[in-house]
């Protein structure tokens, strides 16, 4: 192709770019004015940075502790090499005014850390600098799909946004009407045990077992917290008392060590080798923090829980999953690893 037919498709590129991308539209419906594709985006949450690795990892400015060694097989030594700054959590920033001299296009702020402490102070540093704010979303399913498309339309990678996306609305859909057809007496009760000593569990309306939750299950110990982050205290007398069928649990120790001691054996689920710990490589599957990853996690947490309704071969499923969001190929074997959470 000729200089001059290369420098026209390039312009007609970018006023394909301008004409489409005003007003590119955050989670919270707020609108931002982007005149050319993002190319330089600071996520200020981890759940933000693991968003935007799955779309379009080149634009990632600085990373996180979400990019962690333990998975570094799996992901990008590029971002790896990025520099490491601090997170937008609970109103903590590490040294707003380092994220300015990255000179981003956009920064992607999790509407949860937008409403805590210190919010204001980040956002007028921000306006200042002229650096535009957009706000995400990382509660529901639908949310990982919202954010998938938001970060193909302010980065130009459309296509490959619409893929995921699509790939995710396909994986919502089967797990929906798998539970749409679950007979009441047929959920099972899951406690999700988040500590090594198994006594701090999850409560029904918190973040991190929304997607046990959506696989069909009842959580326990039934109670609320009000507060989608809290942790819900509780001990083997009212676990006995619940009685649940299936334990998941982040802790290795509580999996290697605490479930053989006999008081612990008194539980059914432990009897029955029902206690399962939860993919974690890359990133964890469920949660901590949200991420895409949740869209193979909430298979993995139905096939275990309704294997005669959700019937999927999830070595494949799992090397199907990293080639696309991951762009990384599996063994069979190194899939069986990761699902055993090794």
């Amino acid at each position: 192709m000729k200089l001059w037919n290369i420098l026209g498709v390039a312009v007609l590129i970018g006023s394909s770019w301008c004409a489409r991308a005003q007003p590119v539209t955050d989670m919270e419906g707020h609108q931002v004015e982007l005149h050319t594709a993002a190319t330089r985006i600071y996520g200020a949450s981890p759940a933000d940075q693991l968003l935007l690795y799955a779309v379009d990892p080149e634009s990632i400015v600085a990373r996180s502790a979400a990019f962690k060694a333990s998975g570094a097989r799996y992901t990008d030594p590029a971002v790896e090499a990025k520099p490491l700054m601090g997170q937008f959590v609970d109103g903590a920033l590490t040294n707003i005014e380092a994220v300015v001299r990255l000179k981003p296009d956009v920064v992607l702020l999790w509407n949860e850390a937008a409403r805590a402490a210190g919010n204001e102070s980040f956002r007028r540093t921000l306006d200042a600098a002229h650096i535009p704010v957009l706000i995400t979303r990382h509660r529901t399913y639908d949310d990982i799909i919202s954010g998938l498309l938001l970060v193909g339309k302010m980065t130009g990678r459309e296509q490959r946004a619409q893929e995921l996306a699509e790939y995710a609305t396909g994986v919502r859909n089967r797990v929906a009407a798998m539970v749409a057809r679950l007979k009441p007496g047929d959920r099972l009760k899951v406690y999700l045990a988040e500590s090594d000593d198994g006594s701090m569990g999850r409560c029904d309306d918190s973040l991190h077992v929304a997607l046990i939750r959506f696989a069909g299950a009842h959580i326990v110990p039934e109670c609320k917290t009000g507060n989608p982050y809290a942790g819900a205290q509780t001990n083997l007398e009212e676990l006995l008392a619940y009685n649940p069928d299936v334990i998941f649990t982040i802790s290795p120790r509580f999996l290697g060590q605490t479930i053989s001691a006999a008081a612990w054996q008194q539980l059914p689920a432990v009897r029955a080798h029902r206690v399962f710990l939860i993919p974690h490589t890359p990133f964890n599957w469920l949660a901590r923090p949200p991420s895409f990853m949740q869209v193979l996690g909430v298979q993995w947490a139905a096939s275990i829980l309704y294997p005669q309704h959700y019937n999927v071969d999830m070595v494949r499923e799992t090397r199907d999953f990293y080639r696309l969001f991951l762009r990384v190929e599996l063994t069979d074997q190194e899939a069986r690893d990761i699902l055993g959470g090794r």
